[in-house]
This record gives structure tokens, sequence and C-alpha cells, in this order.
């Protein structure tokens, strides 16, 4: 949604763009599929994955106001039907970026499924060894849909990245691929939450 939102916004078919996430781990279909998965089992080395529900909201303007909080400067995305990204599907995608940018600060996707964040984690240090590296599913747990503007959210609120700060977001979808957001952050956002598990 956030690619396609930004895609409009750059052919000029639109000026503004509301883009709207929500999800949650913990409904009955997620828990069913994922405990199967032996994803849920705390008794399982390989995952440390925590459900959770969420929802996020982005306000894009090409106009750009003062008040803006960040530049979004691009989203990239790339398909797969495999449900788990192996090591060269990141190495494959974040080459490309690297190609474009140098990074402050990249906020990772590692969800908590070991496998999965060694093969992320792996990539990032390779490719971008001076970035900070931040995690935000390790606080507020995993809530499947709404994980990438989530993280995007809890980077403008977070207060250890500074303003001025080039930041590069992971995301991944279960059977549908892996992508990346780099965004300017130009100021801090107020946190706003509703539940309890939100940052």
């Amino acid at each position: 949604a956030l690619e396609d939102a930004v895609a409009e916004l750059q052919a000029g078919r639109s000026q503004q763009a509301l883009v709207c996430a929500a999800g949650s781990m913990r409904n009955f279909d997620s828990l069913v599929v994922f405990g199967k998965l032996g994803l849920l089992d705390p008794e399982n080395p390989a995952a440390n994955l925590h459900p959770s529900y969420g929802t996020a909201l982005l306000w894009l303007d090409s106009t750009r106001g003062d008040d803006a909080l960040a530049e979004l400067q691009w989203v990239q995305s790339c398909y797969s039907p495999e449900p788990f990204p192996q090591r060269h599907d990141w190495l494959q995608l974040l080459e490309q970026a690297a190609k474009r940018v140098t990074p402050d600060v990249v906020v990772s996707y590692c969800n908590g499924v070991k496998a999965n964040d060694e093969n992320e984690t792996s990539v990032i240090q390779a490719l971008f060894p001076a970035a900070q590296i931040c995690n935000y599913k390790s606080l507020f747990g995993y809530t499947s849909k709404a994980n990438n503007l989530l993280d995007i959210v809890a980077m403008l609120a977070d207060p250890s990245i500074k303003p001025g700060s080039t930041v590069l977001v992971n995301g991944a979808g279960f059977g549908v691929g892996i992508g990346y957001v780099v965004v300017k952050k130009l100021r801090h956002s107020p946190v706003h939450s509703t539940t309890g598990d939100a940052a």
C-alpha cells in the first residue's frame, strides 16, 4: 500500500495519500497457522515470536509543509512466494539499496524467527557496517500486516534516532516478499497509543 501511494504521488496523480495498516497476530486464524509452524511454542529454540496487534496511519503529502516529520525518499519491494525470506533474498534486495543510500540507521524486520533474523541481520551488517540497527518488534511484538507502518511510526518517535538521520526500514510479508523504505527523519513525532502493546 505504501509503495502504491508513493507511486501515485510521484506520478502526480495525487498530492496527498493516507496509508493505513491494521494487523493482529492474536486472532484465531493467525494463532492456528503460526502455532502449526511451531513458531509460538516457548520450548522451540528457533522461535521467539510474540503475537501482538496494532494499527498505524501515515499521511503523505507531496507539497510538504514545514511541519513534516520525515521525507519518504523511496520504497522498493521484491515479490517472493516463499513464506520465509532467505539470506540471498535479503542480499539481492539490499545490494540494490546500497547503490543508492548509506543509512545511518536500519530498522530490521526481525520478528523473532531465529533463522530469518540471522539471515537479515548478517546482510545488514555486511552491507551497512556503520549503521545503527534497531528492532521494535522486540518491544511491541509481531502484528503481521501492520508491522511495516508501525516500524516507521516507532522510528519517528524514537529519541535515539536523531533528526537528519537517513533510515532504512526493512519489511516482509508471509508468502509475499520483502522490501524496504528509505526515510529521512526531520523531527521527532509524539506517540499516540490506544493499547498497551504499541510503542
